[in-house]
């Protein structure tokens, strides 16, 4: 009905928001087809982090009223700004970051008693946590003690098909302590006969952390 005026701008407010999983996932693939077919400029608002990722060209993320970050899906899933687009746009680790000091083309973030190297961007502003998402976390055996890990101990670990989640328990020393990690690993992997219990290490890939403002 909408689309019978031909507007030059489409509004849609959570339009799938009532529907089942698959029926979702069929009318969102219908949406974008009908969308990239006739041209129109669409403004699509959800809460869902998926829909917006897999249906949208440019991403706004608000919060209170203000738009955070603006950019392409992979960018501000890749390269969130603060610690509000990192946690609303997919799962991620965040952990309290101590202290940060540049050090030539990369960074060192303390967080307790363990020293993290980054080769991201440093955005602008005072840091307040470290990001790293699940599937790119590492598990190396326990003594592995090579830059960017921490002992861990494997908690959980759950067959999703695809995937194994795992969460391990991760020793990070100080006031930090130990703080619960999520892992995403294939179910081909090395590392995927994991049970709790198990003693391992994990492992922050440096190009993969991001450090981020509040």
């Amino acid at each position: 009905r909408a689309l019978v005026i031909e507007p030059t701008v489409l509004l849609l407010d959570e339009p799938l928001s009532n529907l089942d999983a698959r029926l979702r996932m069929r009318t969102g693939v219908e949406l974008r087809e009908l969308q990239q077919r006739l041209r129109i400029t669409t403004v699509y608002v959800t809460h869902d982090q998926s829909e917006a990722l897999s249906l949208c060209d440019r991403i706004a993320v608000m919060r209170d009223g203000r738009v955070e970050q603006v950019g392409a899906p992979e960018d501000l899933y890749r390269a969130p700004v603060n610690r509000a687009v990192s946690d609303f746009l997919g799962r991620t680790n965040l952990l309290p970051v101590d202290t940060i000091e540049r050090d030539g083309e990369t960074w060192v973030a303390t967080i307790g008693a363990t020293r993290f190297r980054g080769a991201t961007d440093v955005p602008s502003g005072t840091i307040r946590a470290m990001s790293v998402r699940p599937h790119s976390v590492r598990i190396v055996p326990a003594d592995d003690t090579s830059e960017n890990t921490a002992p861990a101990t494997v908690v959980t670990r759950k067959f999703l098909g695809s995937d194994i989640d795992v969460v391990v328990d991760a020793q990070f020393g100080g006031e930090v302590g130990t703080r619960a990690i999520n892992v995403l690993l294939r179910p081909d992997g090395s590392t995927s006969n994991l049970s709790p219990g198990d003693t391992v290490r994990v492992h922050f890939p440096k190009d993969a952390v991001r450090v981020l403002t509040e």
